[in-house]
């Protein structure tokens, strides 16, 4: 479906000249052409966020694919944009510094196949295409800005391995630093082996989606630091609620959810983050957090116990501490105003998303040509 998002910009794909190891492929990025035929390739998968840049580099598998390597950190791309129009002087330092590192990581383990995205930063961005020219002049990374459409599409990909065999359907959102986006996805359940056993592995359509100009950087700059008072906390999430109103009823999702026909599934770091707090973890541990099953109505109650809370006892929390200790406070916000207007009885919490939907998309696609066997989980 076309894109509804008024705040959104045209996906910006660029074509660069062939430069060192890196050359364009279509919307990826390959090295040495096709010289990895008959080779098990590797795949890398970034994400330059307005919050994180993240990156995964991964071989598949018959199953899925193994991840062998992974980078994470908080850049803060979109700090300022929404005020000033432009990614900043500070923000671009950081960016080439943490993306660096992503290219020498990349270099090192052979990736023979990549994708490197931008997302709501960079669309807002005025000087975006500026930006990326740096990027690729000072990492060899060529960033891809993509439409909040397929950054929809990504999310719903990289969560495809949790969702229910057992429900034709689920909804999909992800709280990212500058949008959030939600997704209404069909599940079609797989067949049943030669041996007769069921297959519980499910392929995601994408019926519908929404994204909505509300993020964790953005709204922090909109409500400064410290903690947040109960009355502006419901008249944000209010205003929340009303931007998703128009998407959630034309479908009846609401309904649907409450009455457990569709499976409510929520990818974030803040989701990740309160998920570790109601499990009580002392640390936050991925192997117990992805795929969890929790009570929306405890989730919501302690994502607001935490927004209202002070930043000394937020940072004291485990799984949350100083660099957190701010930024989850809209991301709660979002939050409640999600698991208030879709209140089913569980969600499945996915530590996972865009990353993993460029690699399912990547070796879906080469599966096609005959590059690859295996699919993603």
């Amino acid at each position: 479906m076309a894109d509804q998002n008024p705040h959104s910009r045209v996906e910006r794909a660029r074509t660069y000249p062939r430069r060192n190891k890196w050359r364009r492929a279509g919307r990826w990025t390959a090295r040495d052409g096709r010289a990895w035929s008959g080779k098990r390739p590797v795949y890398g998968a970034l994400d330059l966020g307005t919050n994180n840049c993240r990156m995964l580099i991964a071989s598949p598998q018959k199953d899925g694919f193994r991840i062998f390597d992974a980078f994470s950190h908080m850049v803060r791309l979109g700090e300022g944009v929404e005020q000033n129009g432009i990614i900043s002087e500070a923000a671009t330092m950081r960016a080439v510094e943490a993306l660096k590192i992503c290219a020498e990581k990349m270099d090192r383990r052979k990736v023979t196949l990549m994708r490197s995205v931008g997302t709501e930063a960079l669309r807002m961005a005025e000087n975006a295409g500026e930006f990326i020219d740096h990027i690729w002049n000072e990492t060899g990374l060529a960033i891809d800005i993509i439409s909040p459409r397929e950054e929809a599409r990504l999310v719903m990909l990289g969560c495809q391995g949790l969702m229910e065999p057992e429900l034709d359907h689920s909804l999909v959102f992800d709280i990212g630093g500058g949008s959030t986006e939600t997704v209404f996805v069909q599940n079609t359940k797989g067949k049943a082996g030669g041996d007769g056993e069921e297959n519980r592995s499910v392929t995601a359509k994408m019926l519908d989606w929404l994204s909505v100009p509300y993020g964790v950087v953005r709204l922090s700059e909109r409500l400064g630091a410290g903690g947040l008072e109960p009355g502006k906390f419901d008249e944000l999430k209010a205003e929340i609620i009303r931007s998703i109103a128009a998407f959630t009823s034309r479908i009846d999702i609401s309904r649907r959810v409450t009455d457990g026909k569709i499976q409510l599934l929520g990818s974030s770091g803040t989701i990740t983050t309160l998920a570790g707090l109601e499990l009580g973890l002392p640390a936050y541990d991925r192997s117990i957090v992805d795929g969890a099953r929790i009570r929306t109505e405890s989730l919501a109650r302690l994502a607001r116990e935490v927004a209202l809370a002070d930043h000394e006892t937020r940072v004291g929390l485990a799984c949350i501490g100083e660099e957190r200790a701010d930024l989850i406070v809209p991301g709660c916000v979002i939050l409640c105003a999600l698991l208030e207007i879709w209140p089913g009885e569980y969600i499945t919490v996915a530590d996972r998303g865009i990353r993993e939907g460029i690699l399912r998309a990547m070796i879906e696609s080469e599966a096609h040509v005959g590059l690859s066997e295996g699919k993603a989980s």
